[in-house]
């Protein structure tokens, strides 16, 4: 972890040191049940993990316990609201944002995100999505550890494949 934050970082992004005693909050323990050691030792790695302009970051443990102005399940808000009343619609959403854990959020231009896989046949994977259909998403890499190498190099390069290209604000076109 500590290669990925120091690359970030090199890179001018803010990154501030872990916090200890984070822990995740109930709230998210009861709605995603038991997080993978992977995960939970990434969120804990930092407090704060954001581009230079503070128009994409990581989430960090800290973030699943403090009330910002851009929620950690923005996205299945969004959601939620363009399915109105469709109860069927609603119980895909929310059974697709229990079992993908939001990594990265963007909100340059356009909004994207990075989460982790929580069950199925594509756990432990990273999924890139965007809007207006949050939950059609694609695979980006089969761990964590390799997608935070991609993620990196991407960061720092100036022309980096999709859909960092496009997630990653600096690179945004």
């Amino acid at each position: 972890m500590s290669s990925f934050l120091e690359g970030l970082s090199a890179l001018s992004w803010q990154v501030c040191p872990a916090i200890a005693g984070g822990e995740v909050p109930a709230g998210f323990a009861s709605r995603y049940g038991q997080l993978p050691i992977e995960l939970t030792s990434f969120i804990s790695s930092f407090s704060l993990c954001a581009n230079p302009s503070d128009d994409a970051w990581f989430i960090s443990m800290m973030d699943l316990a403090r009330d910002t102005p851009f929620r950690l399940n923005e996205y299945e808000l969004m959601s939620l609201a363009a399915a109105g009343s469709d109860t069927d619609w609603h119980a895909a959403i929310h059974d697709f944002w229990r079992c993908h854990f939001p990594l990265f959020l963007s909100v340059n231009g356009s909004y994207h995100y990075f989460a982790y896989c929580l069950e199925g046949p594509a756990q432990g994977q990273i999924v890139h999505g965007a809007e207006p259909e949050f939950e059609e998403c694609a695979a980006v890499e089969s761990s964590l550890d390799e997608f935070l190498i991609l993620f990196v190099t991407a960061a720092g390069s100036p022309m980096p494949v999709y859909p960092f290209s496009v997630a990653i604000p600096h690179n945004a076109s």
